[in-house]
Parts: structure tokens; C-alpha cells; sequence
């Protein structure tokens, strides 16, 4: 009996505990082995006000790092200054919640609007990966929905993480993996059981139309199903290249959307799609190219498992070849076929036997960057999420353990 009661004592004594950091009206932030949980309710200038009381410091450390700095290359500083000066064009594209929310920010926190529109602009620069495998690709026929977020972990964005878990007044209560001052989402899940990421293309100078965090946040908060989650991709007008990554844990399905400022495609799981970017188009090629043919005098072609590249003659990639596994999307962008070939590879060698562990051990330096900000995997049908952040320059997300967390157990606090 001694014996018993000594290991539940060290049994108790060892479990994780959160902390009431802070309380304002019906938010407040916990803190949980190391890692910020910030509940926010009600109205969108409610959540916003509570976020920025909540978190003031940290926004403040945000935009002292990525606005009003001067330590970014100059090609970087362009970019802010660029985004500075089109938030007139933003706001024609802006819903008043967003508007609201951000409002609430910056009454709560003290700082000016303008400077927290910049900062929320920043995830536009974002590059990241996103799989879901799901059915006889998995352990269990489950689906689970990875999302790897790249972006110069060496910046210190990472010691603004938060976990941020918003009840708002008439939509879907969700969670997002986010930033401090950061109001968008890049990686979420809902209630619902809908999770969303996206990979970063380019097109950074496109600014009329929803910001790409806005619009992932329109679909976090309205989706119940992924034709809900397509129908705000389709119908909205967009900014610049985009790739997102939406699932349903509630019917094992998902799927992939490449879109622009012009067009916009699906992806479907388990299926061949082709990204074609040639150089120097012919001046009368047209729509269908009719008049005039793309002709390459040389090129290289680089073939590797689940995909082939072609490079012109000066190496410039012209056009991806992308073949998935069966049950599988792999969404990695453009520039980056060698991380496609890793994941596919690994997806192959683990099929019918992948779930949190494989893909844990999949999400390494061959897939991921130095750079690697966060990584999430989602278990929509549970509405499960482990997450990993970096720790510091050296120390990407990927190297890092992850933490579990369950949006029912959030909601329910």
C-alpha cells in the first residue's frame, strides 16, 4: 500500500497543470508547460480587446521586431514598406469583423492600428508544406493532416508563440496556432472537425483582394465542410499565389487548392497535377497557344520518385510533374520539388502504417527548413492537434517534442 500511494503521489506530481496567467472579461490566457493558451469570446472587437490587453507585451515585442526594425535585408524592407502604404487597398477587401477585431486590438493594446494592419500582413511572406493521409494509408483508416510552417526561426517570432482558442459570437469555435498580435490564421481546425493550412507561393505585389491569413480565417470560422471551405476560396476576390490545404475529419476526405489573384484549381488526394511556370512566353501564344508555340532550345529534367522538374536552359524551373500516393495529398509550392520526392518517398515506405509517430518522424531536416517556425498534425476526428515550435536559430520546430492538445477540452474550460 505504502508503495502505491508513493507512485500516485509521483504519478499526480508529474502531470501538466495549466495556469491562469490573466483575466480580461470573458478571455484570459493559461500557460501550459511553457506554452501560452489564449481564450478569446464573444464579438469580434470583444476578442480583439482581449487579446491585446492579454497579450500586450508580446504584440509590442512583434512590432518592434518586424515593423519598426531596421535589421531585415533591404529586399525584406521594401516588402513592409510596400505593405505599409497599400492598407487603403487592403481595407476595401477587409470585412468589418476583421476590421472590428483589429479595433479591439488596438485598443487593448495601446498600439497603433496602422501597425498592427502591417504586422498582420506579414504572413503573406510565409512558406510552409502541407500533407493529409487518410484511409488505407493510415494505421487506422484515419485521416491525419500535416502542416509545416517555414519561416526564419532564427527572428524570435517563436518566443510570441501562442495557441489562440476563439468562441466568436455565430460562428465555428476554433483553434490557430498563431503569433502574438497575429488576428489571421495560417493553421487551424475548427469544431467541426475542419482543418486548414497553406503553402506560400509568390505574387507578394498583389494586394487587391483578401489577405491570405484573412481569408483562412473567413474559412476557419465558417466552415463545416470542405465545399464550404472551397466556395470562400472560389467566391472571394485574392491576393497573391497561394496553395491551401483543407480536411474533414468527420468524412476522411480533403483537399488542395492552388489559387492567384486570376485563377484558381483543386487538388484532389491521390491524383497527378502539373504546376507549369515557362519563361519568356511567346508574344502572340494566346489562350491556347494556337498562334504561337513555348519552345525550349534546351532543358534539363530531373526525375525523382512521385514527380519530374524541368529546368530551361539557363536553370530556371519551368514545370513541376506532381504524381501522389493513393489516399495522399502532398502540397509543397513550387520551388521545392526535392522536399516533395522526401515526403513521398517516406508516405510510400510507411503506407498503410502511418499515423502521429510516422509522421513525427517524417516532419526532419529533409522536409522541413532550418527555418521551421511550427509544425502541426492534426487528428481532426477528435479534434486532436500536436504541436512543435522552434526553441531558437539552431533549433527548429521539427527537432522539438510536441505537445497535445484537444479543442473539445479547450472549449469545455
Amino acid at each position: 500500500m505504502k508503495y502505491l500511494i508513493l507512485s500516485a503521489f509521483f504519478l499526480i506530481t508529474s502531470l501538466s497543470f495549466a495556469s491562469i496567467e490573466d483575466r480580461c472579461g470573458d478571455g484570459y490566457l493559461e500557460e501550459l508547460n511553457g506554452r501560452y493558451i489564449l481564450h478569446v469570446e464573444g464579438s469580434a472587437y470583444s476578442r480583439g480587446f482581449q487579446h491585446g490587453v492579454l497579450l500586450k507585451e508580446k504584440i509590442q515585442r512583434n512590432i518592434s521586431r518586424f515593423i519598426e526594425s531596421d535589421m531585415f535585408t533591404q529586399d525584406h524592407l521594401k516588402r513592409v514598406v510596400f505593405f505599409k502604404k497599400n492598407i487603403p487597398l487592403l481595407l476595401e477587401h477587409t470585412s468589418s469583423c476583421i476590421k472590428d477585431e483589429i479595433q479591439g486590438l488596438s485598443d487593448g493594446s495601446g498600439i497603433d492600428i496602422n501597425k498592427l494592419y502591417a504586422l498582420n500582413l506579414f504572413p503573406e511572406l510565409f512558406h510552409c508544406t502541407g500533407i493529409v493521409v487518410s484511409d488505407d494509408a493510415t494505421e487506422n483508416k484515419d485521416l491525419f493532416h500535416v502542416r509545416i510552417l517555414d519561416y526564419r526561426a532564427g527572428l524570435g517570432l517563436q518566443d510570441t508563440a501562442v495557441l489562440m482558442v476563439s468562441k466568436p459570437d455565430d460562428k465555428f469555435a476554433n483553434l490557430n496556432v498563431s503569433y502574438a498580435g497575429f488576428i489571421g490564421c495560417v493553421t487551424g481546425m475548427n469544431e467541426k472537425g475542419i482543418a486548414l493550412g497553406e503553402v506560400g507561393g509568390l505574387g507578394y505585389d498583389y494586394l487587391d483582394g483578401v489577405p491570405m491569413s484573412f481569408l483562412m480565417k473567413e474559412a476557419l470560422e465558417n466552415s463545416k465542410c470542405i465545399n464550404c471551405a472551397k466556395k470562400i476560396f472560389e467566391t472571394n476576390k485574392r491576393t497573391g499565389e497561394y496553395y491551401y490545404i483543407v480536411s474533414d475529419g468527420k468524412t476522411n476526405k480533403a483537399c488542395g487548392v492552388y489559387a492567384t489573384n486570376s485563377q484558381i484549381h483543386f487538388i484532389e488526394p491521390g491524383s497527378k497535377y502539373t504546376i507549369l511556370a515557362p519563361k519568356e512566353l511567346p508574344k502572340h501564344y494566346k489562350k491556347d497557344g494556337a498562334d504561337d508555340k513555348f519552345f525550349l532550345t534546351d532543358y534539363q529534367a530531373d526525375c525523382k520518385k512521385g514527380r519530374a522538374s524541368i529546368y530551361d536552359a539557363k536553370g530556371s524551373l519551368i514545370a513541376n510533374f506532381f504524381h501522389q500516393p493513393a489516399n495522399t495529398l502532398i502540397v509543397t509550392g513550387f520551388f521545392k520539388p526535392e522536399r516533395y520526392s522526401e515526403i513521398y518517398s517516406d508516405i510510400q515506405n510507411s503506407f498503410g502504417n502511418i499515423n502521429t509517430l510516422t509522421l513525427k518522424k517524417m516532419l526532419n531536416a529533409k522536409t522541413s527548413s532550418d527555418s521551421n517556425l511550427h509544425n502541426a498534425i492534426f487528428y481532426p476526428k477528435e479534434l486532436k492537434v500536436w504541436i512543435s515550435h522552434a526553441k531558437s536559430e539552431n533549433e527548429p520546430a521539427y527537432s522539438q517534442p510536441y505537445e497535445v492538445y484537444n479543442l473539445q477540452e479547450l472549449l469545455g474550460k
